[in-house]
């Protein structure tokens, strides 16, 4: 029996993946509520009846048959006139285009800098959570290696050095529990935030390298956290980071518990790579040694 859902938001960049390839979009992953398209481009389009806008989502109406059943992993998709079609199942997109919008005006060095006890409170925030296998589960199965890497790349007290952290960054992608593993989550919630930083400071970027980190860990979460690095963050997300650049203490901590709520541990493990790279910021301008600090007083 056919079935027709229609969409209420439609991301940016999932629109002009779907729009701009001659082959069809094939399903890579399917769950309850959502699936995975892989674009001709080999990009990811998330298809989802969760609430949260991303560039890269197509978002649902709630209700409706359980992806599970009625989506195969391999099935090819069509995309016509803003309807998407895999089998009986035909998707009508909304016309209301998701973006990620611009960084805040006038947010500088003072306005991180007036975050100094805010950034503490959120790292005690994380550690109140510590959910079973997450980055801070000190009894986790990982949690050893985790430990190893923050203590070699956040407590010494020169200055962050990013090919350390790239270095052994690359080891230990994949690892860690949920679909998308516990640290590559890390790494995500990390780079947007230091990216946003280092455009607001005048740095160069940081990137993990996107075909290295697909031999790493599977390929969904690799897209994942390649958009997540150049700045395509879902709305939760890049509400976290646009209240520290504009330095709302506030805001920074209450949108930083609509990230840790979603997942098992994905959230929580996304917020505290957001947390330390915060602080790595905070310490570029103000010659310190927050993330250390922070660090230590998440566990690690």
């Amino acid at each position: 029996m056919s079935v027709t859902i229609s969409g209420w938001s439609t991301g940016e960049k999932a629109l002009e993946w779907l729009s701009g390839g001659a082959a069809p979009p094939v399903v890579a992953n399917v769950f309850l509520n959502s699936f995975y398209l892989k674009t001709r481009s080999s990009d990811l389009v998330n298809v989802t009846r969760k609430e949260v806008r991303s560039p890269v989502n197509i978002n649902l109406e709630a209700g409706g048959p359980d992806f599970q059943k009625g989506i195969r992993v391999g099935e090819r998709a069509t995309f016509d006139s803003g309807v998407l079609s895999l089998g009986q199942v035909k998707l009508l997109l909304s016309d209301q285009v998701f973006k990620n919008s611009e960084r805040p005006e006038g947010a500088g060095e003072q306005s991180i800098l007036s975050l100094k006890d805010m950034l503490p409170a959120a790292a005690a925030l994380l550690r109140a959570f510590n959910l079973p296998e997450s980055i801070l589960d000190a009894h986790g199965r990982a949690f050893d290696t985790y430990r190893s890497f923050v203590n070699a790349v956040f407590l010494p007290t020169s200055p962050f050095d990013e090919a350390s952290f790239l270095g052994k960054g690359y080891g230990l992608l994949g690892l860690g529990s949920g679909f998308t593993p516990s640290f590559d989550d890390f790494m995500a919630g990390f780079l947007c935030t230091y990216n946003a930083g280092n455009a607001l400071l005048k740095r160069s970027k940081l990137f993990v390298d996107a075909t290295k980190a697909q031999k790493k860990t599977s390929w969904a979460s690799a897209k994942l956290l390649d958009y997540m690095q150049h700045g395509l963050m879902d709305e939760d997300v890049e509400s976290v980071v646009s209240s520290f650049l504009r330095g709302d203490g506030d805001a920074y901590i209450l949108s930083m518990q609509d990230v840790v709520a979603r997942g098992h541990s994905s959230g929580l493990d996304m917020s505290v790579g957001i947390v330390l790279a915060s602080a790595t910021i905070f310490d570029l301008i103000d010659h310190g040694s927050l993330a250390a600090k922070l660090s230590k007083s998440m566990g690690f």
